[in-house]
């Protein structure tokens, strides 16, 4: 297990300018198998990342902005690297209540927000919200970019 907050500390030297966020807490755990192989030529050696991460109680502030993000799990499953190929697969992204907190003023800057609140909350629908509005995305999603990657994610949760 990795502690964000002090891993993001250790970094901060090395970065050309300061992250927009302060990094309150957080754990990441990695599952990761890196395999390399040199293929006769023509073709390209096959360089291979696989398995998953989960980033667990993880609650960051960009002060800028007025905003406070946290999400109890992010998991990434069944990832397939292959960056030399520029391709990536993801077997599922689950999300446990995410939570945004929004100071609308300071956000838009435009005063207090229509309702008279100063502050926007979003978190987890209750599972009966969810499923009422047709649960999780599922089924694979694929793209590419303007670089070449392809990459797909098959469910999203």
């Amino acid at each position: 297990q990795l502690d964000v907050p002090r891993w993001v500390e250790a970094f901060a030297p090395l970065l050309p300018q300061a992250l927009p966020i302060d990094v309150l807490r957080g754990q990441l755990d990695l599952q990761l198998a890196i395999g390399f192989e040199q293929r006769p030529a023509p073709a390209a050696p096959l360089l291979r990342i696989a398995g998953g991460a989960t980033l667990s109680q993880m609650q960051t502030v960009v002060p800028a902005q007025g905003a406070r993000v946290a999400v109890e799990r992010l998991a990434i499953e069944g990832l397939d690297l292959q960056p030399l190929e520029r391709k990536a697969i993801v077997g599922a992204i689950r999300l446990q209540a995410p939570q945004l907190e929004v100071d609308l003023p300071r956000l838009t800057a435009a005063g207090p927000a229509p309702t008279g609140k100063d502050r926007l909350v979003l978190s987890d629908a209750p599972a009966s919200a969810a499923s009422a509005a047709g649960g999780a995305a599922s089924g694979p999603a694929a793209a590419g970019d303007a670089d070449g990657w392809q990459w797909r994610v098959d469910k999203l949760e």
